[in-house]
């Protein structure tokens, strides 16, 4: 068991933050699980402890073939950028624009939902400076500053605007 919570609760909470992709439980309890209460419990599957290295990899193999998508031909990166980190931060844009944008279309933001719009533009910002993305980058600043002052009125003035660059930025790469 984890500290102040247990697995199936954890597994709960993740689900409901939206999260669709498989969850694999590792415990040392094998007494209390088997693959029909894993499921009913927001888990994908379940690997005993201590842990068989050939039983774990027979687990993810089997949920990452569930999920695999076909990979897209890798964008091409600014000048002086590898296709690695801007691979990632392409990855990254997609998350928080994603993460903004499902913020933004509540009616009210609570406090939780003003800390992790904190978080996600503070974790977009060097990215956006890493490409090349100044102006953006200060954008970001900006916006994190509103959050870290849980300035309600300038988010909904200004993260609009910039959820629709971070967009626009990401979609270029896909034309």
């Amino acid at each position: 068991m984890m500290p102040g919570m247990s697995g199936p609760e954890t597994a709960r909470i993740i689900r409901e933050s939206g999260y669709k992709k498989p969850i694999i439980a590792l415990t040392a309890n094998v007494s209390a699980w088997h693959p029909s209460m894993a499921a009913n419990e927001d888990f994908n599957g379940f690997v005993a402890k201590p842990i068989d290295i050939n039983l774990l990899h027979e687990c993810l193999t089997k949920h990452i073939k569930e999920i695999s998508e076909p990979a897209a031909p890798p964008p091409k990166p600014p000048r002086g950028v590898s296709k690695a980190v801007y691979a990632a931060f392409l990855r990254d844009a997609t998350r928080v624009h994603r993460s903004l944008d499902e913020l933004m279309q509540k009616p009210e933001l609570s406090q939780e939902d003003i800390e992790r719009f904190t978080i996600n533009t503070h974790g977009i910002k060097n990215g956006l400076a890493t490409v090349g993305l100044a102006k953006l980058a200060e954008d970001a600043d900006r916006l994190e500053d509103a959050g870290r002052n849980a300035d309600r009125h300038i988010i909904r003035e200004e993260a609009p605007l910039f959820i629709q660059e971070l967009y626009k930025i990401i979609n270029e790469v896909k034309e």
